[in-house]
């Protein structure tokens, strides 16, 4: 018996060789990675190219044979060749992305890291980053020149499978295959939802990859109705492993539509039989891929879900975007339809699972933002533009069969008037950089520590492109989008800033200040690397302090005269670099009183003025870093608490000092809030001249003449520094019975600790009060006051003298306290 033959298209085969190849590459690259070995260019080529030769033999056992339509491969590479030449204008000279949004050098440092690791992106489609970073092993050239090139092949592929499938739908004759063009044209005509996800506001590298694969599922799945074969339902297998590494919300779509083809054969058939057969090839080849690659990775190319609730910019849908007035040619389809027409009916079954999966994403089970909301409505060009082109075939009916030579003519006729809408409105070339620029950037990234390199300006997207998709620097992942320029904002900020590189990127369209003492390092037409005259080494302080692994303290300076309520303290700190931090970092500053209680917090960026990508090994940093005082604080002294955390969970990094002591805070101060004039506080004194270490002053005191048993004794004290003493000493106050016992007793730094001897100033006046407790028992009867200081620990006390005489180690006082029965 026979095996059934399959019958090629020439452009179908063309196009099946031109998927699969794409999809081999993908497979061998995530296998190499999944046993261990990176995704080496030249294993992937040799697997491919047995492969492709084992698909050979295959196909030829499937007595697969080639028909005579060449006017439909005629077609097919008009509308490719067209599409891509399309793209590639605006992005003359460079051919980098054409594109304003930060995406397009994010996919360039993806394809990068591939490129120089081998290494496949995880937690993120990586898939077209790894197909970009193996064409240009095999071309021998930079990813970032071969991103857009690849980019617009695929959505110029996505256009010919467009033609494709018009054909598949259409009736079998030379008129309906010319009639096929208006297919892709449309897509032009639907701008937004087509050359737009690569030229202009957008660069949707990884989506338009995903497109293609979805296009040619939808091609085979329409010649396997045509003509049921394992060829096509292998394409399709490999097409959906295709969509679930580059855009896996699209692989709801193919999903419905293999449902519905389920449906059919379960109904035509009665039997399971050949729904299994078709599902073992379709469904089982990429679930074997997935689960091997779990199997042996784990979840590692599995994408989170919460980055499907990240934001961005996207074209939601609306009716003029979908081409507003024309989408009277879908709607006419369903009445005007040539005879003949096939897969109608799956048609609408794509439109509608397309509508379907678009809803079921709105509904944000997952959490989905708007952003891959909108970007759900992509898919819905793929049935617009062939349900426009049947009320267009219908209406050219009447036109008698044609012969090859009209038929050609017509067909050239209908491109040249195809293009010429098409070309007609070409979009803006936008240029990133100059071909100098780029190659002058290439230069620095081989030849130079590129994170010593600056670019004058704010934020742009060519520091963008420097930084991310040229340098290939890696970013803490909260700056990985959105980041901070690569420079100062001025030529000479950069100039006398030492904590600057010392590399300046002149770009050819940039005027600078003339300098002579610059050297000019590199050159290529108006571009240049500029550099800093040589500079004495600087002086490395000795490190305080190691903060994680990112920086080192050197030196801290807090201001030394006396502050007041709501006054506004600063802290300038140095530092040295160590490392780029893995997230984004900043400071917290807190000022704690003796009670380690928090009286005022302030948290603040680190380094604004230093973007922290920028950070480079040994580069020594500055911050000057502001609290203000609360309008209610009290008099006394506090500690102010320096941390470094990060930014997204809290997690703080520790201090480790030179002793390998470890904090997560770094302590300064005292801060002293200095006491203010109360004149109240000095009425009613006992004079007193005692003079304690030469030190404090005792100018006078305050005691109640009678006390009852039970009742607090509120001793007030007005001491004066005499000299400035680095240590915190103890005030002790006995109340003394007839029999020279302590009967009652206080022990404490002045003020109830809060403002310590260490930070009284020469000539200040201190009002201090201690509270003794009495005893509810205590006999009436005279007792006497006596009040000394002491160090702690060690318990010496302070001599006193009167008069430059000495005293003793402690005083009594001279008023007496009658204690009397209540």
């Amino acid at each position: 018996m026979n095996r059934p033959s399959v019958t090629w298209r020439p452009a179908t085969l063309v196009y099946w060789y031109l998927i699969v190849s794409f999809a081999l590459i993908l497979i061998n690259g995530y296998a190499l990675n999944a046993i261990g070995l990176p995704a080496h260019a030249t294993l992937i080529f040799l697997l491919t190219l047995i492969e492709l030769g084992g698909i050979r033999v295959w196909l030829r056992r499937q007595h697969a044979q080639v028909n005579s339509e060449w006017l439909g491969l005629a077609g097919f590479i008009t509308v490719t060749l067209a599409t891509w030449i399309y793209l590639l204008l605006p992005a003359l000279p460079t051919l980098l992305p054409p594109s304003f949004s930060g995406d397009a050098a994010n996919h360039a440092a993806f394809a990068n890291t591939v490129f120089a690791s081998g290494k496949i992106i995880e937690d993120y489609p990586g898939g077209p980053a790894l197909v970009v970073a193996t064409f240009a092993h095999w071309l021998g050239n930079e990813p970032v020149r071969l991103l857009h090139p690849l980019s617009a092949l695929w959505l110029a592929i996505m256009a010919g499978g467009i033609y494709l499938g018009a054909n598949l739908i259409l009736p079998t004759r030379p008129r309906f295959t010319i009639i096929a063009l208006c297919a892709p044209t449309a897509l032009f005509l639907l701008g937004n939802y087509f050359t737009a996800t690569l030229i202009g506001l957008n660069y949707f590298s990884t989506q338009v990859f995903a497109q293609m694969m979805l296009v040619a599922f939808c091609v085979f799945w329409m010649e396997h109705r045509a003509a049921p074969s394992t060829v096509w339902l292998s394409g399709m297998a490999l097409t959906l492993i295709g969509i679930s590494v580059s855009f896996q919300l699209w692989l709801v779509l193919p999903g419905l539509l293999f449902g519905v083809h389920a449906w059919n054969l379960w109904r035509r058939e009665q039997t399971g039989h050949a729904v299994w057969r078709d599902a073992r090839l379709v469904v089982g080849i990429p679930a074997f891929f997935w689960i091997a690659l779990i199997a042996l990775t784990g979840l590692r190319y599995i994408p989170h879900l919460s980055r499907f609730g990240s934001q961005g910019a996207v074209l939601l849908p609306s009716l003029s975007a979908f081409g507003g007035g024309l989408l009277i040619l879908p709607a006419l389809s369903v009445i005007l339809r040539p005879r003949g027409t096939r897969v109608w009916i799956p048609l609408i079954v794509l439109m509608l699972a397309a509508f379907i999966s678009a809803i079921a994403l709105a509904l944000r089970a997952v959490g989905l933002t708007e952003y891959w909301y909108g970007k759900s409505f992509y898919v819905w060009i793929i049935p617009l533009t062939w349900l426009a082109v049947l009320p267009l075939a219908r209406m050219i009916e009447w036109i008698p069969p044609m012969r090859i030579a009209p038929a050609l003519a017509f067909f050239i006729l209908a491109s040249l008037i195809g293009g010429g809408v098409v070309y007609a409105m070409p979009p803006e070339p936008i240029a990133v950089m100059s071909e100098s620029d780029l190659d002058v950037a290439l230069w620095a990234k081989a030849h130079l520590d590129t994170r010593q390199i600056n670019l004058i300006g704010k934020k742009s997207i060519l520091a963008n492109w420097l930084g991310v998709g040229i340098w290939g620097e890696h970013y803490p992942a909260e700056l990985f989008i959105d980041f901070a320029a690569l420079g100062p904002k001025t030529f000479e900020e950069w100039r006398a800033e030492p904590s600057w590189g010392d590399y300046l990127f002149a770009p050819s369209a940039t005027h600078l200040p003339v300098d002579t003492t610059l050297q000019t390092v590199y050159q290529v037409g108006a571009t240049k690397i500029l550099r800093k005259p040589d500079q004495p080494p600087a002086t490395r302080p000795a490190p305080l302090a190691q903060i994680g692994d990112v920086l080192t303290l050197t030196g801290a300076t807090l201001p030394v005269s006396d502050l007041a309520a709501s006054a506004t303290l600063t802290l300038t700190a140095q530092f040295i670099a160590r490392a780029v931090p893995t997230h984004q970092v900043m400071w917290r500053l807190q000022l704690r009183n003796h009670q380690d209680e928090i009286v005022s917090e302030t948290q603040v960026p680190a380094f604004p003025q230093f973007p922290l990508q920028r950070w480079s090994p040994q580069a020594q940093l500055t911050q000057t870093f502001s609290l203000t005082l609360p309008a209610n604080i009290q008099p006394g002294a506090y500690a102010l608490g320096l941390s470094l955390l990060y930014e997204t969970d809290g997690t703080l990094l520790p201090f480790t000092r030179a002793d390998g002591t470890s904090d997560d805070v770094w302590r300064l101060g005292p801060i002293k809030v200095a006491l203010a004039p109360n004149a109240a506080e000095f009425a009613n004194l006992t004079h007193a001249d005692l003079v304690f270490d030469q030190a404090f002053a005792l100018l006078g005191y305050a005691v109640p003449a009678t006390i009852h048993p039970g009742e607090p004794l509120r001793v007030t004290i007005v001491w004066q520094c005499r000299a400035a003493a680095p240590r915190d000493y103890t005030v002790f106050v006995h109340l003394l019975n007839a029999a020279n016992q302590i009967v009652a007793q206080r022990d404490s730094a002045p003020r109830d600790g809060t403002y310590p001897t260490s930070i009284w100033a020469t000539g200040e006046t201190i009002p201090d009060a201690y509270t003794l407790e009495l005893a509810r028992d205590l006999p009436p009867g005279e007792y006497r006051i006596e009040i000394g200081m002491y160090e702690f620990p060690s318990l010496r006390r302070l001599p006193i003298t009167r008069a430059s005489q000495a005293i003793g180690d402690h005083v009594e006082l001279t008023t007496r306290i009658q204690v009397t029965a209540p």
